[in-house]
């Protein structure tokens, strides 16, 4: 009788340390996944972020998403104005190529733009991204003040779409110095963060084709 409690103890004492171990593990499991978020495609939040914003093997997807939120600027923008994109800014030396210059003669405004989509939506994010566009073209919008529209009104702005569909609310201003319609901002904006986020996944579904090809 002795010994049969011995052994029963022992069996007890063998599923405690079992079960406990196994309850680490779940923590373990658990706390691991609450700082690496999973993506729809498996990845980690930080992974994901760098294939879609960073991996420079998806940069013409990255080109594109960028160039389809300026094609949509570019449907809004009234047919009076003149546009020029990704060009060398006039009588500069600089190698700096706006996205967009807009020069509206009815309203005497030249209008400065750059559109960039970062990874994120939170405020932090998007200004930090507005403000690097901008601090680039500060003097060069000094200089076209003063040689090619003198008397008229320069603005310089940037136009902040997140990449997985964000949006800041400072770009209205920036649309409206393009010469968009007030009225057609609404749907403008919804056009421009479905190009984003659209953009953000075909990049993704990209990625993951060519690294699953890589492995057969």
């Amino acid at each position: 009788m002795v010994k049969l409690a011995l052994q029963s103890k022992a069996v007890s004492a063998g599923r405690r340390r079992r079960t406990k171990a196994r309850s680490k593990g779940r923590k373990a499991r658990m706390s691991n996944s609450k700082r690496q978020p999973k993506s729809r495609e498996g990845w980690s939040l930080q992974t994901f972020k760098y294939e879609v914003n960073q991996n420079m093997e998806n940069a013409q997807g990255m080109k594109k998403r960028h160039d389809d939120v300026i094609y949509e600027i570019l449907a809004a923008l009234p047919s009076h104005v003149k546009v020029n994109v990704d060009r060398k800014l006039p009588y500069s030396r600089s190698r700096l190529r706006p996205d967009l210059l807009v020069v509206d003669n009815f309203r005497r405004t030249v209008a400065i733009a750059e559109v960039t989509c970062p990874f994120g939506g939170d405020k932090k994010t998007m200004m930090a991204a507005r403000k690097g566009k901008m601090s680039k073209y500060r003097k060069e919008r000094t200089n076209l003040r003063k040689r090619l529209a003198p008397g008229k009104n320069v603005t310089l702005g940037a136009i902040v779409v997140g990449s997985l569909g964000a949006w800041d609310e400072r770009n209205d201003k920036v649309l409206l110095d393009l010469g968009i319609v007030p009225s057609e901002i609404a749907t403008l904006k919804k056009k421009m963060c479905d190009a984003a986020s659209n953009g953000t996944c075909s990049i993704a579904m990209d990625s993951q084709r060519g690294k699953r090809s890589r492995l057969y």
